[in-house]
């Protein structure tokens, strides 16, 4: 199975985050601040904010592996099936 790391692991959690960020009328655009403007005004815990920050980095650090891995931009991972 294949999965474009981009629109099926980002897109979720930056989506939600900016949607947030307009609502709450918050000016950062990158994600991780938005998630350190939402803890300063107390709308995300900060456990919370740890954790998501964490998802986050996992996420971001598979897409440039991806893109290490092709030597371009390419969004694309593949998992080989498991037999069991």
């Amino acid at each position: 199975p294949s999965y474009n790391v981009k629109s099926e692991l980002y897109r979720l959690p930056q989506m939600v985050l900016t949607t947030l960020a307009f609502y709450h009328n918050i000016s950062e655009t990158s994600s991780f601040a938005i998630i350190d403007a939402l803890v300063n005004k107390k709308l995300l815990d900060p456990d919370g904010a740890k954790n998501l920050k964490e998802v986050l980095e996992k996420i971001l650090t598979l897409r440039f592996r991806v893109h290490l891995f092709y030597g371009s931009e390419n969004e694309m991972a593949y998992h080989p099936q498991t037999t069991t």
